[in-house]
């Protein structure tokens, strides 16, 4: 019996920025641009005056379900070489896998950085996209990728526990548990105590048996923001607009909603997302058209 891996799949609207229509061709526009092109033109440096940065690249993309679709792929790589980590026998190709990598480069440790998925339509996207990184970064890559800044994705938000968005009144970021040092998390997590800090320290300073050091150690930030709905608002462009609060956030666990009743409710429980389980081959790896399926059927939902 095959091992499986639980995968969480996250689900966002689509829109392009500059129009009001509700239905895209961004899902045409990558595939189109992916069959012309090769590996070697599609890298994207995080920082173009940083020799060193770390690089996105779309290594996979398939047209499904009669056209209606697509299933790509997307690699984070460190730059190592005078290109990249990637060797020239993938540089020339249209595109290659997880293996062929793994395969194809010695120094393969030092290179592979992360990959993910997503399935996307002319409305929705849905992704693999680990809980400590933002849609941003998918966003921003297929803006860079097809050379334009209209593409927007915002994600799907869903009542919880009975709760309406108009009920909300209040949300709270709380700060997490520090991680590892450069961790996404770790660097919003300091962050927030540092800029609350910076507002009370002047509160302690009567507190002589604590160094300013000591005292970070021991406090913990926490931000609440106070919002309400608009009478002409619509429920779905409140929806839409809440999502965009959720947008540059990930790690929504340490964030509270409360409602005009005093109730809390995670920032993870309002996001629409959906937990499917994969087999895995015997390297551990996902099985990529089982993925693509489960993606299909969650995007069929929304």
């Amino acid at each position: 019996m095959a091992d499986t891996k639980k995968v969480t799949l996250k689900a966002f609207s689509i829109k392009n920025s500059h129009l009001t229509s509700n239905t895209t061709t961004y899902f045409s526009d990558i595939y189109t641009k992916f069959n012309n092109t090769l590996v070697k033109d599609r890298f994207m440096k995080l920082n173009t005056t940083d020799t060193n940065t770390d690089e996105d690249l779309l290594s996979n993309c398939e047209l499904h379900n009669n056209g209606t679709n697509i299933f790509g792929t997307l690699f984070r790589i460190a730059h190592t070489g005078e290109i990249s980590g990637i060797t020239n026998a993938l540089l020339d190709k249209k595109g290659f896998s997880y293996q062929d990598l793994a395969n194809i480069n010695t120094d393969f440790p030092a290179v592979y950085k992360m990959h993910y998925y997503f399935c996307m339509d002319g409305l929705h996207l849905v992704t693999n996209l680990p809980r400590n990184k933002t849609a941003t970064m998918l966003q921003t890559y297929i803006n860079y990728f097809l050379d334009i800044s209209d593409f927007e994705i915002t994600p799907m938000i869903i009542s919880a526990n009975q709760t309406q968005l108009c009920d909300l009144k209040s949300i709270k970021f709380q700060d997490p548990q520090v991680k590892n040092e450069g961790d996404e998390i770790s660097k919003r997590s300091i962050s927030l105590k540092n800029a609350a800090f910076s507002l009370i320290k002047d509160l302690f300073s009567d507190t002589t048996s604590l160094t300013e050091e000591e005292l970070k150690r021991v406090i913990s930030a926490v931000l609440t923001i106070k919002f309400k709905k608009p009478k002409k608002m619509s429920d779905e462009e409140y929806q839409s607009k809440f999502g965009a609060i959720m947008k540059p956030i990930s790690d929504t666990d340490n964030i509270s909603l409360i409602d005009r009743h005093g109730n809390k409710i995670s920032g993870t429980d309002i996001l629409v997302k959906k937990d499917v389980y994969v087999d895995t081959t015997e390297t551990g790896l996902l099985v990529e058209p089982q993925l693509q399926q489960e993606m299909k059927k969650f995007l069929d939902t929304l």
